[in-house]
């Protein structure tokens, strides 16, 4: 933009121009645009339901991969700017910090790209990320608990992020305890588990500058973090380092709700940089923190250390329907599309075609319905700017546009809503596949405002609601009840006239009223049998799901306890590794947030001097060749295309039950890569079937290059060589050890086998070439990992015969069928009980050192 390079130097000052030269004339079509961005970062997924992400926004949070020497962005994008590397990354959810995104793809995996100099980005590290990254940590949750991620949230410099199971995990910087993990100061650069939130089903997660809101089931808001203002709720302006219940809201519920219809009244939050707010079942709006600039809206600029209510009668009838709060300004969309702004206005951000200050809500007449052809369908607040979206595909923005946040083709700030021209092209273009009515999601920051466009129309009716479904601005009646005020609260939440559920309920009605006695007297009796099923149902697996929220609880802290031992050991690696419990310490598994850099330095770069990253990135290139150009005269082409074919069959059953390295996953390219630079390395080994589960384990924690050179390092130990090589006199041997080992330990069941005549190659190489990849859940097998690599492969002999004296009461008792069988159910053993029974078996040392 011109009024950027006004400040830079001169040759700065003639690429910026020829730059705003260009981009005016491309403000008018995305397919114009001259970049794409990071295209070979991201996988490009085949997904049907792929989203568009345009972004506009001067610095990395954009995905653009462009930088001057020193290592800076300093392109500035004044119009939209499709980011193809998150195209199908993202589900729509999808959230902007200060300067960084995250955001969700559809199989429920968290990506996320921007500055990082708080770890806010959850990789383990402070490496900053030019285009969407798969956080592998995320993934490990997914994998190990069963669910997925619904929702994240970003503030200045710390992410939340929830599952589908209702858990909270916080990462990044926690000055304040805006981590909700009861301390303050630590960086955290690895997701934790909020464990205060641990038994509470959690719906929605916001964060503002310093501090963090939630929003359970049940409608209680609990926040943490900064307290300054009184921007956390609790009456004081003290920090908070764990979640606490806002108690203000639990005392409001009390008075318009019957106790046991719910325990809390919000419906929704919202997190500004220094206030927050929240809309309760009734349609009030709540909002509490610093005042300044009446951000608060209650007509004067003083802080509020309580909730409280903004004056119905300020939104003229309409009901309130989400709220969004930007740094000095805060927003309310209303169900029938009106849209109210107040606070700072030096920009133009509030939108009524002045820089006045609005101490209360105000109509923003611009956007209203009866002036539109539409209704607007989401908003958010950025710094200092604002975004809205509208049904009919049109994008707004207004306010400070300095570093073209407005998508506007320049760094001007605008007072009135102005639609961004391109947004309207998309939906007039028909090879776009995008129609009226598809869905939208608007989010703003600081410098950068996000569109996501979803590539299929999922909404059909309307969202304009007439002007008979407002609520009125009355006061309420003194000698109401909670009976009443309960039965307002729930008619509120009933489904509209003509939805399927209402037409359902009533037709079921006007049957029941036209059948006889007795039939009604059976299907009360069914009714009544369905009922009591249901609530044992629900009795059982409340009671199952309590014990498993303390185990997971349990084991958590427990996590929390070894990572503050093992971060002290790590200072000194050779002095942890010459003490005499380090053994002990690294059986109870290493803690999750660390296993990169413990098994980094179990295998070090001395013992490895050829395997450089710059000899990685070497045969990266040459395998990138290899596929582009093969040579059907070169045997290496003929050897690289027939392995390659055979490690596509490999990687879709490779860990199938993760869905991690199917084509279009997000580690799928990785996995491949690293097998065939392998195979291009080591033409004597190549690649054989198994290989594919021992660098998928690696690359769940490490980046390609260190998978590649842990792969090597096990690859040139003479078991796992002599396996996958199949050399038949080092095998003989290995067997014979592994052979000797069972008869000294469990003497009976060895003869047991060898009179049903079973052979430990029938069970035992599949074990070991997986590292029981295949035999045992995943988190049980990064623990078998921890051992292989830190106290040697004589580890895994050790595992086998701990499965084997598990089972052994029930291989004894059984024929030849029966003991095969059980040994291929040892999936079901759990970790604890075969880590206990790993202590209980016997190595001599001489065999030990193999």
């Amino acid at each position: 933009s011109s009024s950027s390079s006004s400040s830079s130097s001169s040759s700065s000052s003639s690429s910026s121009s020829s730059s705003s030269s260009s981009s005016s004339s491309s403000s008018a079509s995305f397919g114009d645009v001259p970049r794409v961005l990071g295209e070979s970062e991201v996988t490009r997924s085949n997904h049907p339901e792929e989203d568009h992400r345009i972004t506009f926004n001067p610095r990395d949070e954009c995905g653009v991969d462009d930088e001057d020497e020193d290592g800076g962005d300093l392109h500035i994008q004044p119009i939209p700017t499709r980011l193809y590397a998150a195209d199908g990354v993202a589900s729509g959810q999808i959230a902007c910090g200060s300067q960084h995104l995250v955001c969700i793809d559809p199989q429920g995996d968290v990506y996320s790209w921007g500055w990082n100099w708080s770890g806010m980005l959850g990789h383990g590290d402070l490496k900053d990320r030019h285009s969407p990254t798969l956080v592998k940590a995320f993934k490990l949750v997914r994998t190990m608990r069963s669910t997925t991620f619904k929702q994240v949230a970003a503030g200045s410099d710390h992410t939340l992020a929830l599952t589908g199971h209702g858990d909270v995990y916080a990462v990044g910087g926690n000055p304040d305890g805006q981590l909700g993990l009861g301390e303050k100061g630590e960086v955290y650069a690895f997701p934790q588990l909020v464990p205060d939130l641990h038994r509470t089903s959690i719906v929605q997660v916001c964060c503002g500058g310093g501090h963090s809101l939630a929003l359970s089931n049940t409608g209680v808001v609990f926040s943490w973090g900064r307290g300054k203002n009184g921007r956390l709720g609790h009456g004081n302006t003290m920090n908070a380092s764990r979640p606490r219940p806002i108690r203000a809201l639990l005392s409001k519920s009390k008075q318009m709700l019957v106790k046991s219809a719910a325990s809390g009244i919000a419906l929704s939050i919202g997190c500004g940089w220094s206030h927050s707010m929240c809309i309760t079942i009734d349609g009030s709006v709540y909002t509490w923190g610093k005042g300044g600039d009446g951000i608060l809206g209650h007509g004067d600029e003083e802080d509020r250390l309580l909730p409280t209510a903004i004056e119905l009668a300020h939104f003229e009838g309409h009901r309130p329907r989400m709220v969004t709060a930007g740094y000095y300004h805060s927003a309310c969309l209303c169900i029938d599309g009106e849209v109210f702004t107040w606070g700072w206005g030096h920009h133009g951000q509030l939108g009524h075609g002045d820089t006045e200050t609005c101490l209360v809500p105000r109509r923003l007449e611009k956007l209203s319905p009866s002036r539109l052809s539409s209704v607007v369908i989401d908003i958010d607040c950025g710094g200092s700017h604002t975004v809205a979206a509208l049904e009919n595909g049109h994008v707004y923005t207004w306010g400070l546009g300095d570093s073209g946040q407005l998508g506007q083709s320049s760094n001007h700030s605008r007072a009135t809503p102005r639609p961004i021209e391109p947004f309207a092209s998309i939906y007039s273009d028909p090879e776009k596949h995008v129609s009226p009515g598809t869905p939208l999601k608007v989010l703003a920051s600081w410098w950068h405002s996000v569109v996501v466009i979803a590539e299929r129309p999922l909404v059909t009716e309307s969202r304009f609601v007439p002007s008979s479904h407002r609520i009125e601005p009355k006061p309420e009646p003194a000698n109401s009840s909670s009976e009443d005020l309960s039965q307002f609260a729930l008619s509120s939440m009933r489904p509209p006239r003509g939805s399927s559920l209402s037409s359902s309920t009533s037709s079921i009605s006007s049957s029941s009223s036209s059948s006889s006695q007795r039939k009604r007297s059976n299907s009360l009796l069914e009714g009544t049998r369905a009922a009591v099923d249901r609530v044992s149902e629900w009795f059982e697996n409340t009671v199952r799901d309590v014990f498993q929220v303390n185990n997971d609880l349990v084991d958590e802290v427990a996590e929390r306890q070894r990572e503050a031992v093992w971060r002290s050991s790590l200072a000194d690696w050779q002095a942890f590794l010459g003490r005499a419990r380090s053994q002990e310490e690294w059986r109870k598994g290493v803690p999750l947030s660390l296993r990169a850099q413990v098994w980094r330095l179990a295998v070090p770069y001395d013992s490895l001097r050829d395997l450089s990253r710059e000899h990685y990135v070497e045969m990266a290139a040459r395998v990138a060749r290899l596929r582009r150009q093969p040579d059907r005269n070169s045997e290496e082409s003929k050897t690289f295309q027939s392995t390659s074919r055979l490690i596509e069959v490999d990687l879709p059953r490779t860990f199938a039950h993760t869905n991690t390295f199917k084509p279009g996953q997000p580690l799928h390219a990785d996995l491949r890569t690293v097998l065939e630079v392998f195979s291009v390395h080591d033409p004597e080994l190549c690649y054989v079937q198994g290989m594919s589960y021992h660098a998928a384990v690696l690359l769940f924690y490490l980046e390609p290059y260190e998978s590649f050179r842990i792969l090597c390092a096990l690859m040139r130990r003479p078991l796992f060589r002599s396996l996958f090589m199949m050399e038949p006199k080092q095998l003989i041997r290995e067997l014979g050890r592994f052979d000797m080992l069972f008869r000294a330990n469990m003497p009976s069941l060895h003869t047991h086998f060898r009179r049903l005549e079973i052979s430990s190659e029938q069970y035992l190489l599949d074990w070991l070439m997986s590292v029981y990849s295949r035999a045992l859940p995943l988190r049980t097998c990064f623990r078998v990992w921890d051992c292989l690599l830190l106290e040697g492969d004589s580890f895994l002999y050790r595992v086998a015969l701990a499965l084997l004296y598990i089972k052994q009461k029930e291989l004894l008792l059984s024929s030849f069928e029966g003991c095969i069988d059980a040994l291929r159910s040892v999936k079901k053993i759990e970790e604890s009980v075969l880590f206990q029974a790993i202590e209980l078996i016997t190595i001599p040392d001489v065999v030990a050192d193999w």
